[in-house]
C-alpha cells in the first residue's frame, strides 16, 4: 500500500511525500525510484488517495512501477479512477447560490442549479433508478424525500446531492454547510478535489451497475473477462500496434501506455478504463467506437470489450486528430 507523508506535503518539500512503508528499527518510505526516505518520529502518515498521486504528478510513475513489478494492490490506489471537473463544467459554475432546504425550493431550484453549477456528464446514461439508488446506498449515500441521494464529507463540511429519476441522472451538485447549517451551492472548481473525485467515482459505478443489471447482464461477466480472453485481447493489440506502426504505444502486463500529443494515457486492457497522466478519467463515447466496430464485430461477440480497447488505442495514439466535441472537451 502507498502511504503519504503529510508533513512533507504541507512543507512542499522537493522529496516525494509518497512511498511504500518499510518497518524496522528506523521506518522509511521507498519512493518509485527505490530511494528511501526516513520517517521522523512525530510524522503523520495516511493511506495515499488517487488525488495525492495526481497532485504530486507521480501517478504514471507509480502505475508503471506496480505493473512492472506485478504488485497486487490490497486496496485500489493506482488503479482507482480520478475524476476532475471538465472545462465545460468549470465554465458553467461561475456563480454561487443558496439552496433553501424545503420542498418548494427543491422542486424549483434543484434542476436549474444542476444545469448551472453541477455535473451533468451522466445525463444521457439510461439506468434503472431503483438499482442505481440501491448501489449508492451501499456506498454510504442517503435517500432524500424527492428522489435524490446525498452523501456528506464531515471533514470538508461538504455534501454531494445526486438526482435520480427514471429519465436519468440529470445532475450531481455540491454544497457546503455554512455556520447556520444551511446548504450553500458551490461551483465545481471550489469543491475539494477528494470530495469531487469520490462522489463522481461512486456515481459512475452506480450508473454502470444499474445499466448492466437493467440489460439483464452480469457486471462481473462484462467487466472481468477470463484469462484466455485477456490473453487474446493483448495479442490482438500487439498485432495492431505493429500493423499500424504505433510507436507511441507500449504494453506491459495488462496495461497499455499511450503517449499521445495532448496527453499520456494508461488503458486497463481488462476493464477498458483509461486514466490520463494529467488527471481525470477518459470517458468512452460511441463516437470513438463506431469507426472500427465492424472490423472487430465478430471478435467482440466472443470477447466483449475488445472493440472498446482497440478503438481507444487507435484514437488516443492520434489524440490530436480527434474531432468529436464530447471527446475534445475531455482532452482540454
Amino acid at each position: 500500500m502507498l502511504f503519504l507523508d503529510t508533513s512533507a506535503k504541507k512543507s512542499k518539500s522537493k522529496e516525494s511525500p509518497l512511498g511504500y512503508l518499510a518497518m524496522g528499527i528506523s521506518p522509511v518510505l521507498y519512493d518509485h525510484r527505490g530511494n528511501s526516505h526516513p520517517i521522523a518520529k512525530d510524522t503523520l502518515l495516511r493511506l495515499a488517495h488517487p488525488v495525492d498521486l495526481f497532485e504530486t504528478g507521480e501517478w504514471l510513475a507509480w502505475k508503471s512501477k506496480a505493473v512492472t513489478e506485478q504488485r497486487q494492490e490490497p486496496i485500489p490506489q493506482m488503479s482507482r479512477p480520478f475524476f476532475a471537473p471538465t472545462s465545460d463544467e468549470l465554465s458553467r459554475s461561475a456563480k454561487q447560490s443558496t439552496f433553501a432546504n424545503n420542498k418548494d425550493s427543491l422542486d424549483q431550484d434543484f434542476e436549474s442549479k444542476g444545469r448551472s453549477y453541477g455535473v451533468i456528464r451522466f445525463a444521457d446514461a439510461e439506468h434503472n433508478s431503483d438499482q442505481f439508488a440501491a448501489i449508492l446506498l451501499k456506498m454510504g449515500w442517503s435517500n432524500g424525500p424527492y428522489d435524490e441521494l446525498s452523501k456528506r464529507w464531515n471533514e470538508y463540511r461538504a455534501i454531494a446531492i445526486c438526482s435520480n429519476d427514471p429519465s436519468g441522472v440529470s445532475s450531481v451538485c455540491f454544497y457546503r454547510l455554512d455556520s447556520d447549517s444551511e446548504l450553500v451551492v458551490v461551483p465545481v472548481n471550489t469543491v475539494p478535489p477528494r470530495v469531487f473525485s469520490e462522489a463522481l467515482w461512486e456515481v459512475s459505478r452506480a450508473v454502470t451497475g444499474s445499466e448492466l443489471k437493467k440489460a439483464g447482464k452480469s457486471q462481473k461477466q462484462d467487466n472481468v473477462p477470463n484469462e484466455e480472453m485477456i490473453s487474446m485481447r493483448i495479442q490482438l493489440l500487439r498485432e495492431l500496434i505493429l500493423e499500424r506502426k504505433l510507436k507511441n504505444v507500449t504494453i506491459v502486463g495488462t496495461t497499455a501506455t499511450i503517449h499521445g500529443k495532448l496527453d499520456t494515457y494508461c488503458l486497463d486492457i481488462v476493464t477498458g478504463d483509461v486514466v490520463r497522466k494529467s488527471g481525470n478519467v477518459f470517458f468512452t463515447h460511441n463516437a470513438i467506437i463506431t469507426p472500427v466496430h465492424e472490423a472487430f464485430a465478430s471478435i467482440d461477440e466472443q470477447n466483449p470489450g475488445t472493440t472498446t480497447c482497440v478503438s481507444l488505442v487507435i484514437h488516443l495514439a492520434n489524440d490530436h486528430k480527434i474531432k468529436e466535441p464530447t471527446l475534445i472537451d475531455q482532452l482540454r
